[in-house]
């Protein structure tokens, strides 16, 4: 199955998941949701299986209105020599606390919801809360699948390596015990992983091809 979580500021607004066709199918299938949705960044899987694809078919049609991005959860973290817990020097160091950024990006994503959770039981006790709301993270109940993807975000394991470094269990050691790939979960976790818009131009509108 390919998902394509949708989200505007820290509200998501969209979570669908395509499971008939190949990813030629779903190329097509996400430009049309960017497109439609008048997204400024469609933020991509670069780990993923149809990562290859993508790239061929980025270099022979343009991204038109809005950006792509390749999220390369393999790749190294953020930031490596800043502390993991801002603001505090003793803190371990980005580079020594995370196995890579798919771990970073994850433990980003919690964070979201640990502050939420914190900020919602403040208000409840009628506490003043004072919290950044860039922050925070919000589900829109009305977006498809969002139940489905709440569920998929306790699948994966949040493990040590021997090192001591916090990472993310694979999709293949989830495979072993019987667990599904967590594709909405994963898709939310990219959607919040880049923010900043890349330094490129733009190119010209385009309407996405379904004859691929």
């Amino acid at each position: 199955a390919k998902a394509v979580v949708l989200r505007y500021g820290t509200v998501v607004t969209g979570a669908e998941e395509k499971k008939d066709g190949d990813i030629t199918a779903a190329l097509p299938w996400a430009y049309l949701l960017a497109d439609e949705h008048r997204a400024d960044l469609l933020i991509y899987d670069g780990d993923g299986m149809g990562a290859p694809v993508i790239k061929v078919d980025l270099d022979r049609r343009s991204a038109g209105r809005f950006h792509m991005v390749e999220y390369r959860g393999s790749g190294e973290v953020r930031q490596p020599d800043m502390p993991s817990i801002p603001g505090d020097a003793r803190s371990k160091k980005n580079r020594d606390r995370y196995q890579n950024f798919r771990a970073q990006s994850w433990t980003w994503l919690r964070e979201r919801f640990r502050r939420t959770h914190e900020a919602v039981e403040r208000l409840n006790q009628g506490l003043a809360v004072n919290v950044n709301p860039d922050t925070l993270i919000s589900l829109d109940s009305n977006a498809t699948a969002t139940r489905q993807m709440t569920a998929e975000l306790s699948r994966p394991k949040r493990i040590f390596t021997e090192s001591g470094k916090i990472a993310v269990e694979s999709k293949k050691a989830m495979k072993k015990r019987g667990v599904i790939s967590p594709n909405l979960a994963d898709a939310l976790v990219i959607a919040f992983a880049e923010n900043e818009l890349p330094n490129t131009g733009g190119g010209e509108s385009f309407e996405p091809d379904f004859d691929l």
